[in-house]
């Protein structure tokens, strides 16, 4: 991206109204919502609205922006291990970090490795980043 050039958007409005309308969902599921609670949500998306990975991506990002990591998390879990993609961890683990759920930020990395997917530079240094704000890193 050039310097001063405005962001990326999608450029089809109904997607990124559909996006927005879930994410807006996904939120209103509070700080402790239930596997049932988001999978109900995702289950009123449109048919194959998961294989599009720039869905998931976009939701997880506005997750972590709103510091829902409790819902990244199940988000995570519930597109399971065939549609879930190393960036979709980055960005659940980066809500971890906003969220300063360290533990969250841990699970994930070990669930990546479960689901052998190569954790980058990115979700370990958010992942450290998520110790450091809950208190769990020594300095």
């Amino acid at each position: 991206m050039e310097a001063g050039a405005a962001p990326r958007r999608d450029r089809d409005p109904v997607r990124a109204a559909q996006h927005g309308a879930l994410v807006e969902e996904l939120a209103a599921l509070g700080r402790c919502p239930s596997m049932e609670m988001v999978k109900e949500a995702l289950a009123r998306q449109p048919p194959g609205w998961a294989a599009d990975p720039r869905t998931a991506t976009t939701c997880l990002t506005a997750l972590a922006v709103r510091r829902r990591p409790e819902v990244a998390l199940l988000f995570i879990r519930a597109l399971g291990a065939e549609d879930a993609n190393a960036i979709h961890f980055n960005a659940a683990i980066s809500a971890c970090e906003k969220g300063a759920r360290w533990d969250l930020a841990l699970d994930l990395l070990v669930r990546m490795a479960e689901d052998r997917l190569a954790a980058d530079t990115r979700g370990y240094s958010a992942a450290v980043s998520a110790c450091e704000k809950g208190a769990r890193w020594a300095t």
